[in-house]
C-alpha cells in the first residue's frame, strides 16, 4: 500500500523477502519506506513484528493499520498516526485473532473521518445477514469512539463521496448497496441488479461511483462496469468487450482520466489475456 501525505511525501508499506526462505514466518524485514518523488525510497522505522496492511493520508498526517505478525499472532489490530514519519501514536482495535490481515483496509472520508473495515467470523447478524469471505459479519470503526457496527463487507469497495460513504456487500444471498453519512449508521439502497454479479472493485468518480467486476450472462462470465450517482442506486451493467467469450474474467482496477474512465483486468480465453478498457465521457 502507498499514500501521499503532507508536502506530497509518499509512504509505502511492504515486506522485503530477499534472502528468506518460504518457511520463514514472519519475514524480519516488514517495513515502511518514504519518498519525495516516487523514484528514490528511504527505509524508515516501522512498528516491530507487525504486518503493515494499509495506509491513507491527509494533508496533516499518515494513518497506518497493521496486525501482530508471526505464526501465533495475538490478532490485535492497531492504527498508527504520524505527522512526521518519526513519532507515531497507536490505537488498538477490538476484535482479536479472528480478524484476518488481508481483509482489513482503511478508508478516508472527505471530512477526514477514517473507517477501518474488516471481517470477523461471527454468527450472521439478524438485521443484515452480512457476509465476508470468512463467514459472518463486518465491522467499521470511526473516530476516537471506535464504535463497532455491522455492514456488508468488501474491503476494497468502500469509498467516501461528499458527505457519504458507499459500500457493496452481500445481504443474505444477494448483493446490495449501502450508504452512510458517518460510517456508523448504514442505509440499504436499491437492489443491486438483476442476474448474478461479483463486483471486484469500487471507486469514487467525480460526484459518483463506478464498480467493476464479473457478470454472469449467456452461460459465461463477462467483465462489466456499473455506474452510480449516489452509491445507492446503480445502473444495469455495461458489459466490457473481449476478443472471445471468456471462461473466467475480472476487473481489478478502475480510474478516472480527463476524457473518461479506464478499467484494467483480464479475460481467460485460451490463456489469460490482460485487457485495458476505456469509456469516454460522451459514451
Amino acid at each position: 500500500a502507498v499514500a501521499s501525505g503532507p508536502d506530497g511525501k509518499l509512504l509505502a508499506l511492504g515486506i522485503d523477502r530477499r534472502g528468506y526462505g518460504p518457511d520463514e514466518e514472519p519475514p524480519t524485514d516488514l517495513g515502511m519506506w518514504s519518498s519525495a518523488d516516487g523514484i528514490t525510497w528511504t527505509p524508515i522505522p516501522a512498528p516491530p513484528n507487525h504486518w503493515l496492511i494499509d495506509v491513507v493520508a491527509t494533508g496533516e498526517e499518515w494513518i497506518v493499520v497493521g496486525a501482530a505478525a508471526g505464526r501465533d499472532p495475538d490478532g490485535t489490530h492497531t492504527v498508527w498516526r504520524s505527522a512526521d514519519l518519526e513519532s507515531w501514536s497507536a490505537s488498538a482495535l477490538p476484535g482479536g485473532s479472528d480478524l484476518p490481515a488481508p481483509y482489513v483496509a482503511l478508508v478516508l472520508g472527505p471530512d477526514g473521518r477514517v473507517l477501518v473495515t474488516g471481517c470477523r467470523p461471527l454468527p450472521p447478524d439478524i438485521r443484515l445477514q452480512a457476509h465476508c469471505s470468512e463467514g459472518g459479519r463486518a465491522w467499521a470503526e470511526s473516530g476516537a469512539g471506535w464504535e463497532v457496527v455491522d455492514l456488508p463487507f468488501i474491503p476494497w469497495a468502500t469509498s467516501g463521496n461528499d458527505e457519504r460513504f458507499a459500500s457493496i456487500g452481500v445481504a443474505g444471498e444477494k448483493w446490495a448497496a449501502w450508504t452512510s453519512p458517518d460510517g456508523i449508521s448504514w442505509d440499504r439502497g436499491d437492489p443491486w441488479q438483476s442476474g448474478t454479479a461479483f463486483p471486484d472493485v469500487m471507486v469514487r468518480m467525480g460526484d459518483g461511483f463506478v464498480a467493476g467486476g464479473t457478470l454472469e450472462a449467456d452461460g459465461r462470465w463477462w467483465p462489466a462496469l456499473w455506474l452510480s450517482r449516489d452509491g445507492s442506486s446503480w445502473s444495469e451493467p455495461q458489459r466490457l468487450p473481449v476478443a472471445a467469450p471468456p471462461q473466467e474474467t475480472s476487473v481489478y482496477a478502475v480510474t478516472q482520466t480527463p476524457t473518461g474512465i479506464v478499467a484494467m483486468g483480464y479475460a481467460y480465453e485460451d490463456w489469460a489475456v490482460a485487457y485495458r478498457w476505456t469509456l469516454h465521457r460522451d459514451g
